[in-house]
């Protein structure tokens, strides 16, 4: 840590993403919402794959349910990243062991 003229403090260079600066109270988060626009388009295609695989999935009718409560989180301005890791958790569960369902989850997980 240097002490500059009265401008602050520098603690050197900062790198990677969601940084929050400022003691004022007022924060800057950079990048904390999944691009909604992609996030929607995966959700589709989860959609599309439940329906294709819904012989297969453990409990077809939770699976339904947790994609109705995703899409309606999907489709909203600011996607929660907690809100989504929880739906997509509960529909793993629900999928059970059909991979290509469970591979779409954990593409849609990466977006955030």
């Amino acid at each position: 840590m240097t002490e500059g003229t009265g401008q602050g403090h520098n603690y050197g260079t900062i790198h990677g993403q969601n940084q929050i600066f400022g003691g004022t109270g007022n924060r800057n988060i950079i990048n904390a919402q999944p691009e909604t626009n992609e996030l929607r388009t995966m959700v589709a295609q989860l959609d599309a794959l439940l329906a294709r695989h819904r012989a297969e999935l453990a409990d077809p009718e939770t699976a339904q349910t947790y994609l109705q409560m995703l899409q309606e989180e999907a489709a909203a301005t600011e996607p929660k990243p907690n809100r989504l890791t929880a739906l997509l958790s509960s529909l793993t569960a629900s999928a059970g062991g059909v991979t290509a369902v469970a591979e779409a989850i954990a593409k849609i997980k990466d977006l955030f």
